[in-house]
C-alpha cells in the first residue's frame, strides 16, 4: 500500500509542478512492473485520490510516450500525457522564462563565490549560505531543464 501512496503523491506533485487545475481529471499510462495487482485492486481509490479518469496499463517493452511527465516508484513508471493537462506552448514559454531568471541568479551567485575578496572577507556563515543557494539553484535548474525536455518530447 505504501507504493500506491507514493504513486499518488508523485502524480499530485506533477500536477502541482505543471499547475494543473485540481478538478481536472487526467489520463495515467502505467508500466506497472510488480505493482499491476496492487494498482488493479485499488484502481478506484487510485483514480479518485490522484484525480485520474483513466488508467491504461502499458507493457514493459512499450516506449515512453512523447510529451509526458513521469513518476517512478520501484519498478513501476506512470506517464502523464501533458497534452491533455496543459497548454504546451504556454507552459514552454513560462518555463523558459523561469529558466532564464534562474540562470541569471546562478551566474550572479557563482560570480560572487568566484570572487576571492568575498570569500575571504565575508563571514563564513554568509559564504556557506551562498554556496547552499548555488547548490539549490543548480538543482532547480536541472529540474526545470528536465521539465522543458519533457514538454518538447
Amino acid at each position: 500500500m505504501g507504493a500506491l501512496i507514493e504513486m499518488i503523491r508523485g502524480i499530485r506533485n506533477v500536477r502541482s509542478e505543471y499547475e494543473v487545475d485540481p478538478a481536472r481529471r487526467i489520463k495515467a499510462l502505467v508500466q506497472p512492473g510488480n505493482y499491476r495487482t496492487l494498482i488493479a485492486e485499488h484502481a478506484a481509490l487510485f483514480a479518485r485520490l490522484a484525480h485520474v479518469n483513466e488508467i491504461a496499463f502499458l507493457a514493459a517493452m512499450d516506449a515512453a510516450p512523447a510529451q509526458a511527465a513521469s513518476v517512478v516508484v520501484g519498478d513501476a513508471t506512470i506517464y502523464l500525457p501533458l497534452a491533455g493537462m496543459i497548454d504546451l506552448e504556454a507552459e514552454q514559454q513560462r518555463l523558459s522564462k523561469e529558466l532564464d531568471m534562474l540562470i541569471s541568479q546562478l551566474e550572479r551567485s557563482a560570480k560572487l563565490l568566484g570572487n576571492p575578496d568575498f570569500v575571504n572577507r565575508a563571514k563564513p556563515d554568509v559564504v556557506e549560505r551562498e554556496r547552499a543557494k548555488l547548490n539549490d539553484l543548480s538543482a532547480r535548474r536541472e529540474a526545470l531543464e528536465k521539465r522543458l525536455k519533457a514538454l518538447q518530447g
